[in-house]
């Protein structure tokens, strides 16, 4: 009977999760850094600096906070007893379920007094439902995030790192892009050593020979052409890259860009390389696993499949895009139907190396953030695939995204509660938590599924890009679409779309009770784009008569109001001290911040102009740089 009960107390303690753990030395949050976390908190809300305090105590079973008051002063003491790596996401826990709400990094929302006492006496279990669990912040998009990361704009990487505490989040990575290796590491310095402290994993993205977006490369150009060559310079830069920066795990870009391979079996020997390396140094070595097409061989098939050869401690980030899911039939990205071959690979490759989720919840390519239109559909298919892989045993979900600004926070803080057990499938969850009607924002996020996703309205909604318009790439275009020109070539495919948005028209969702101005102001943007892109196809139809400029003149009158309500949520800018609202050279391969395009609606006046001056090309008032984007 004895062994019975010993092998049922085995079992019981083994982890819930599935897969390959990575090789991560525990991570413990220091209990003076959440002191003085809390003491920030507690002055930002005008609360007395001693009004809550907390000890704790290791637990080998449960994340438990226990909650005891005395009053006359009010005064508050948390218990945290918990699992010593998961400690400190219990305390936060705790301070969330008292009402401190951080939906962004420089927004939060305190309780009243009067509703910290009815805590009293209470207590919570913090049930995590992945143990890594956290945002890939894509520096190489020129967002706050590269001029906190990269740019020395500490406090902005600060204040992003104690919002990944603060909403029990455990993991984070930042691209590195092409500048002094020094001036890297003293950036990085401070906020990975405040990660440590909150107990959260720090890692760099990074590439072989990724040249794109000014990307941080390990190989330079002629010894990448030769299989020796390349390998010496690749163990003399990472080694150089890992002693200065000290990451807990490196992400690597496996191709030349996200659209070309590089020589299949000199890749192989480069993870290999890397992953020696990195063994000495306790560094978890993963790979992007891109949805780009058209790269096979015929050895090893779809280059971005390459890591299934390498070792089994090599870990892979199988990625999807834009606000598509690994569930969902119809995902018309890069040229595929859907990522069913995604869905595939991962779970083949799950139980064999570290296998974490790498989906999305921003594009910034003419698509949703820098549009802008506002895409409730991350909230729900997020949702969705946080369920499907952790049915599966999937153990790590990190988010792509590319910023916090226009009302994307809403999704990327909604995903991180859903990381919680408590608020399994419950995709309106910060919803709930600002008190919006959820009733008005339901309605909302069925018509977009229905009508954005389902019936693919969104290829007329998103603006064509710079590969859009190039011919060689006509069946790799980043989302299927029908370009304007292509519309104006085949009045079948324009009257479809415009019985679409017809119909669209007359179904949108009253979002005047919708409480939050931003969000508020995001959603009646997106309905305008709806009759904006309605009116531009009008325009099409009736290219040869008069009726062509009443129509463009509609659009004209359209972008203005939308401009106008865009005005009111750049007044709301939380990073005043970058360029995210501006036209200006920054670290990045672009010119500009992504809130410009938005704040200007560049790509709607764009297609204006392209009907206007009877222009379709790719170059037409284009904004993208080819060349500093490839080099």
């Amino acid at each position: 009977m004895k062994y019975v009960l010993t092998i049922f107390c085995l079992i019981y303690l083994l982890p819930l999760h599935g897969g390959v753990n990575p090789r991560f030395r525990p991570l413990f949050a220091k209990e003076e850094v959440i002191r003085e976390d809390l003491h920030r908190i507690l002055k930002q809300a005008v609360f007395s600096s001693d009004l809550i305090t907390f000890n704790v105590q290791d637990s080998k079973t449960e994340n438990r906070a226990s909650i005891t008051c005395s009053k006359y002063p009010l005064k508050i003491s948390i218990a945290v007893t918990a699992k010593p790596t998961e400690w400190g996401a219990t305390f936060y826990y705790a301070l969330h379920k008292m009402g401190f709400l951080f939906p962004h990094p420089r927004i939060s929302v305190f309780p009243k007094m009067e509703d910290l006492q009815q805590n009293c006496e209470k207590s919570f279990i913090w049930s995590p439902r992945l143990p890594y669990r956290g945002f890939h912040f894509h520096t190489q998009h020129p967002n706050e995030w590269a001029f906190g990361f990269l740019e020395g704009k500490e406090e902005i990487a600060k204040d992003t790192i104690r919002w990944l505490a603060r909403n029990f989040q455990n993991v984070f990575e930042v691209n590195i892009l092409r500048a002094q290796l020094d001036d890297i590491a003293k950036y990085l310095r401070g906020p990975f050593k405040l990660a440590k402290d909150l107990g959260i994993y720090s890692g760099i993205s990074t590439g072989y020979t990724f040249q794109q977006q000014k990307a941080y490369k390990l190989i330079e150009f002629m010894p990448s052409l030769n299989d020796n060559w390349s390998v010496e310079r690749l163990k003399i830069n990472l080694k150089e890259l890992v002693e200065k920066i000290s990451p807990t795990f490196i992400t690597f870009e496996l191709g030349s860009t996200e659209l070309t391979a590089s020589n299949y079996k000199r890749v192989l020997s480069w993870i290999k390389c890397s992953n020696d390396l990195l063994e000495k140094y306790k560094i978890q070595q993963f790979h992007k696993i891109h949805v780009t097409t058209n790269q096979t061989d015929p050895m090893y098939g779809n280059f971005n499949y390459l890591p299934k050869y390498a070792d089994k401690s090599v870990g892979i980030f199988p990625h999807t895009v834009m606000f598509y899911g690994l569930l969902d039939e119809v995902a018309p990205m890069y040229g595929q139907k859907n990522f069913s071959e995604m869905k595939k690979f991962m779970l083949e490759e799950l139980e064999v190396r570290p296998t974490w989720y790498f989906p999305e919840t921003s594009y910034f390519v003419n698509m949703d953030i820098d549009l802008p239109i506002f895409l409730t559909n991350y909230l729900l298919t997020r949702s969705n695939d946080l369920d499907f892989i952790i049915s599966k045993g999937v153990n790590g979900h990190i988010t792509f995204t590319s910023g916090h600004e226009n009302g994307y926070w809403l999704f990327d803080w909604t995903l991180a509660l859903l990381t919680s057990s408590e608020y399994s499938k419950n995709y309106m969850i910060g919803l709930k938590l600002l008190e919006e009607d959820l009733d008005v924002w339901e309605k909302v996020i069925k018509f977009q599924d229905e009508t954005f996703k389902r019936k693919q309205l969104i290829q007329g909604l998103i603006s064509e890009n710079f590969i859009d318009g190039v011919v060689l790439a006509k069946k790799h275009r980043v989302h299927k679409k029908n370009t304007l020109k292509d519309l104006l070539g085949d009045s079948s495919k324009l009257q479809e779309e415009i019985e679409k948005f017809s119909d669209a028209l007359l179904k949108l969702p009253d979002i005047s009770k919708v409480k939050n101005s931003e969000l508020k102001s995001m959603l009646q943007i997106t309905w305008l784009r709806v009759k904006h892109a309605h009116s531009l196809r009008m325009a099409l139809l009736n290219y040869t008569s008069p009726e062509k400029d009443y129509w463009l003149n509609q659009a004209e009158e359209i972008s203005f109001l939308a401009g106008r309500t865009m005005k009111q949520v750049v007044l709301n800018e939380r990073y005043q001290e970058t360029s995210v609202y501006k036209r200006e050279k920054n670290i990045t391969g672009h010119d500009y911040g992504y809130g410009w395009p938005a704040a200007t609606l560049f790509f709607w006046k764009r297609e204006e102009e392209m009907i206007k001056n009877r222009r379709f090309d790719a170059l037409f008032m284009n904004i993208y740089d080819p060349f500093a984007f490839i080099f």
